[in-house]
């Protein structure tokens, strides 16, 4: 190959590799701040989990994303030194800017946020990951404006060989820079939507997080895939009209028009000499896939958002259908509950009434206390399984029960029905316990989501070969070719040396980002890292003092002059602790060596 060709080939491997982190960085940080504002403002434990799970996985794409840009900075300043020397006054400085100020300011932040949990003030803490996001969006953009210019030079003039500025609000006022910006915008949304709406329903799947997390990691997926993939055609759209005005060699490759594309690049050779122009077959093929791909997200985020929304009871799937199976399926759980607590209340009935027939000094018959004298109260006698109705804790009179949930030989409710006799909400013909009826109407949908997930990159990919390969023969349109950027005096021996070591590296750091996301998605919203060390600390102190208490209890119950009705009787402090009948609360078994034979 060439040695043009071998230094762009550097380029785009490692400015696309970047790239494909950057945009999962700038879609994660923007749902982590929207979850922890919402967690703080409702204290909802769930989205709490969700706030340490996502933030987790952006904190280690991050951390990757900073290596791929060393790389990426490498091989700018290797082989592209005349770009530096002639634009450098131009664009040196938003770069410089995006790297001393907004990445100097998102580090420092993200560690004050990480370390945070618990230990901040939490209003302080959330303003913490905010300025992170504010960072990380404003590097996105000082990139972007001096791109802008690169691709479409404002307010310059040219004093021997370097370009210099006339106006610096030019350039902030670009329109092909904030076209770009907010396309890149949508381009991140889509992907941390997606992402993490494909990863949501892995953990369901999988039964690694609970529904109430599922569903809320799910709403804000769609929410931001549907909204990021509106943002992208509709400025996709206006960025394909702006750069047919600007860039008209790209535009007449874009449109197909063979015959104008070789006149422009006639009257190039006569100022340049000969070029060649962008490669009509994957600039057109990039910008037809991602068009397609912009349309399939989008139906699918609205798809999604449908599918996340609660069936109202005005569209039941039958005349009545879904009422009966809600009630169906709450008598079948409370039955379940309540068949489990009656076995237990009798074995610890029997226990209780020995310990309570040693200290009167008389015998109970097993199953029963004294009249007046129950462990919770003047109760009279424990339930046998089946006495209480397990909807009012009473005795139901004959055919009271609903279908499936009468006791019966097979526990707790009987025989249970055929499959799909019974819809899940909103779901004719699933019954309850699917993979993903409880959190998705639609099957279908809930399975094709984890493979959508590399759509969003497959488009920004997409989108950067269509702006950054279409843009050739030029680094500067029409200003700097890309024979006249290279560092002067660069070999094919030297370019393919580096070029294997820049391969082996970037595909290192793309391996082990996939592996510790995929590593740390799997675990589950329960094994998040973050916040992790504070919720250890109080969980120990309580299970430290729960024991103390408990230990406490089962040295009283020894006691033979304590009167054991004094005892404290909560449900998790020691073998005295038993529900009301008709609970649906089973007690605490009796601890091991507490027994007081």
């Amino acid at each position: 190959m060439a040695p043009q060709d071998l230094a762009r080939l550097q380029f785009g491997l490692t400015v696309g590799t970047h790239y494909l982190l950057v945009t999962l960085t700038l879609g994660l940080v923007a749902l982590v701040a929207v979850t922890h504002t919402r967690w703080v403002r409702t204290g909802d434990p769930a989205l709490r989990r969700m706030t340490t799970y996502w933030g987790t996985l952006y904190v280690i794409n991050y951390a990757v994303g900073i290596a791929t840009g060393l790389a990426m900075e490498f091989q700018l300043s290797a082989n592209w030194t005349g770009l530096e020397s002639t634009a450098a006054s131009v664009f040196g400085a938003p770069l410089a800017v995006e790297t001393v100020v907004s990445f100097f300011a998102e580090s420092t932040f993200l560690a004050l946020w990480i370390f945070g949990f618990d230990r901040l003030p939490k209003y302080v803490h959330l303003a913490c990951v905010w300025v992170v996001a504010a960072a990380a969006y404003t590097s996105a953009v000082w990139a972007l404006l001096a791109n802008g210019f690169m691709q479409n030079p404002v307010a310059y003039t040219m004093r021997d060989g370097h370009l210099e500025l006339t106006g610096f609000g030019a350039l902030f006022s670009n329109a092909n820079a904030w076209i770009a910006i907010f396309h890149i915008t949508g381009g991140a949304l889509a992907v941390g939507g997606f992402f993490m709406l494909g990863i949501s329903l892995l953990l369901h799947r999988r039964g690694r997080a609970d529904r109430s997390f599922v569903r809320h990691s799910l709403k804000t997926g769609a929410h931001a895939g549907t909204w990021g993939a509106s943002l992208v055609v509709l400025s996709g759209m206006v960025q394909l009209g702006n750069t047919k005005k600007d860039q008209p060699l790209k535009g007449a490759v874009l449109d197909g028009n063979q015959a104008e594309v070789t006149r422009q690049l006639q009257e190039l050779a006569k100022k340049f000499g000969p070029l060649e122009g962008p490669p009509a077959g994957p600039v057109l093929g990039a910008l037809t896939l991602m068009m397609m791909i912009g349309g399939v997200l989008l139906i699918l985020g609205i798809w999604a958002l449908a599918s996340l929304r609660e069936p109202s009871p005005q569209h039941h799937p039958g005349p009545g259908q879904y009422g009966q199976w809600q009630a169906q399926a709450q008598y079948q759980a409370q039955a379940q509950a309540q068949y489990q607590a009656q076995g237990q209340y009798q074995a610890q009935g029997q226990y209780q009434t020995q310990a309570e027939a040693q200290y009167q000094g008389r015998r109970v018959h097993p199953g029963q206390w004294p009249p007046g004298q129950g462990p919770n109260g003047p109760t009279g006698q424990y339930a046998r399984p089946g006495q209480y109705d397990p909807r009012y804790g009473r005795p139901a009179p004959n055919g009271q029960y609903p279908p499936y949930a009468q006791p019966g030989p097979n526990p707790p409710y009987g025989p249970k029905p055929p499959y799909g006799q019974y819809p899940a909400p909103g779901r004719p013909g699933r019954g309850p316990g699917g993979r993903s009826g409880d959190v998705m109407r639609s099957a279908l949908l809930a399975r094709l989501l984890p493979f959508a997930m590399a759509l969003p990159f497959v488009a920004n990919l997409c989108g950067w070969i269509v702006r950054e390969v279409g843009r050739q023969p030029f680094v500067i349109t029409g200003i700097l070719t890309t024979r006249q950027a290279m560092t002067p005096g660069l070999g094919a021996g030297r370019l393919t040396a580096s070029l294997l070591v820049l391969v082996v590296l970037v595909v290192a750091l793309l391996g082990l980002d996939w592996w510790l996301l995929a590593r740390a998605a799997m675990r589950g919203p329960g094994e998040s890292g973050l916040g992790r060390a504070a919720e250890d600390t109080a969980a120990t102190a309580t299970a430290g003092a729960a024991d103390s208490l408990g230990s406490g209890l089962a040295a009283a119950v020894h006691d033979p002059r304590v009167d054991p009705r004094t005892l404290p009787r909560s449900p998790q402090s020691g073998p005295y602790a038993a529900g009301p009948p008709g609970s649906t609360t089973a007690p605490a078994a009796p601890r091991e060596g507490a027994h007081p034979s």
